[in-house]
């Protein structure tokens, strides 16, 4: 117990103080980089699905997938449609963001998407890299002729890691420059939170949620939250991480 309130504390500050570096605003660059073009298309992006070739620079993006739609904001591109997958209502964007739109995108399904509002919004280009991984979801988009961005290799159940979707997002719109960018603001920002607050190091963690049955579940695998933690230097509890699902991979339940 007492190393319990000295590692939330330490906890709290660097979440603070990530939470206040955001990313560039729309259009914009760091400070002191040169602006890269749009990127060279046709671009070809590997995913589970296979290879998904972008014939040309997308100008109507729907971003379906757990927060492509604001990798791609952070990226400079504003898509037509996003799913709200935290539920935050109007634009689908927390407070935490500091990118914004200048026309609010028009919110679409999450778990089961709309194939009829998602194709009224004419789009050239779908993203759905944080997804389930379903082949039958996957095989449904594609059927509205545009390309569909899927999960990485290995990322079924919501596991493609934050690398990879700005890596891949970053590709298909053209912005591959500005996301190698923003991967290496991001890592400096781990690394100072890192060496800013050693007592992190090695400290073990559970993360967790409550849902709507009253359960609570305990994250394990390579769920996001606790690759965000690991980051930071820390490692899951081993009596979480040793309690695996077959239902869902990257959790561990209970009620409670």
């Amino acid at each position: 117990m007492r190393r319990t309130l000295p590692l939330f504390a330490g906890l709290l500050i660097v979440l603070m103080l990530l939470a206040g570096c955001g990313s560039p605003e729309p259009g914009t660059t760091p400070s002191g980089a040169t602006p890269s073009g749009d990127g060279a298309f046709p671009v070809t992006v590997p995913t589970a699905f296979g290879d998904v070739t972008v014939p040309e620079q997308p100008r109507r993006v729907v971003a379906l997938g757990w927060s492509d739609a604001e990798t791609a904001l952070a990226l400079g591109v504003e898509p037509v449609g996003a799913a709200d997958w935290l539920a935050v209502g109007g634009d689908g964007l927390g407070p935490w963001g500091q990118a914004r739109y200048t026309t609010p995108p028009q919110i679409l399904g999450t778990l089961e998407v709309d194939l009829e509002a998602v194709a009224a919004l004419d789009p050239d280009l779908i993203l759905d890299t944080r997804s389930s991984g379903d082949r039958e979801r996957h095989d449904r988009l594609t059927q509205l002729g545009v390309p569909v961005i899927g999960i990485p290799a290995g990322g079924e159940n919501y596991k493609t890691t934050w690398r990879d979707q700005l890596r891949m997002v970053g590709a298909a719109v053209g912005k591959p420059q500005e996301a190698a960018r923003a991967q290496a603001d991001l890592e400096r920002r781990f690394a100072d939170a890192r060496a800013q607050h050693p007592q992190l190091q090695g400290a073990t963690v559970v993360s967790g949620a409550r849902n709507t049955l009253g359960e609570y579940a305990a994250y394990t695998g390579e769920s996001g939250r606790l690759a965000f933690l690991k980051e930071l230097g820390m490692v899951n509890a081993p009596q979480i991480e040793s309690q695996r699902t077959d239902g869902f991979p990257s959790r561990s339940r209970g009620s409670g």
